[in-house]
């Protein structure tokens, strides 16, 4: 009798580590939805730059921001990596390497939120002459710098994608 109830104890706090995990894999798919979201947002608004609304720009990048940085390292445990997640095991060999993309995306998304100007200015442009140099358009990428403050927001936001882009590379399994 009390081996019956073993199991059914063991089986019922498996169940409930199991539903545990389940609920950290849909609330981290969740903040990725929203990240994605709030990136189409700000790329709408480089684009079309009459679209530009500044309540709208930095309320999407401080929703990334919000989502990144050590919120979104502590949201990939070793036990909900691998399928049915697209998450690889490879962020728990290399956690502090995981942990500083995480840590670089909220800084870039917070320096993008405080870029948001009233208008889309020339100086939140990237462009020839600038420091940036040309858009990824024309096949050159943004280059990486740690002065966030000394280039313009379009170039910040570049180099957030390009970290997006990097980190999944890496940490994520294509579908």
């Amino acid at each position: 009798m009390r081996g019956a109830f073993a199991l059914v104890l063991a089986a019922g706090v498996t169940g409930a580590f199991a539903g545990g995990m389940a609920a950290i894999v849909t609330e981290r798919q969740q903040g990725m939805k929203d990240m994605a979201a709030s990136a189409r947002i700000i790329a709408g608004m480089f684009k079309e730059p009459a679209a530009y609304d500044q309540r709208r720009f930095r309320a999407a990048a401080e929703t990334i921001a919000a989502h990144a940085g050590d919120t979104l390292a502590a949201q990939f445990p070793p036990e909900t990596l691998g399928p049915p997640s697209a998450a690889r095991a490879a962020i728990a060999e290399k956690p502090d390497e995981f942990a500083a993309l995480a840590r670089e995306l909220r800084r870039e998304a917070q320096a993008l939120a405080e870029k948001a100007a009233n208008t889309l200015t020339p100086a939140m442009r990237m462009g020839a002459g600038t420091e940036a140099g040309a858009s990824s358009l024309l096949g050159r990428r943004a280059q990486k710098t740690d002065n966030l403050q000394s280039i313009p927001a379009e170039h910040v936001f570049h180099m957030m994608l390009q970290g997006c882009t990097a980190c999944h590379a890496v940490y994520r399994e294509k579908p």
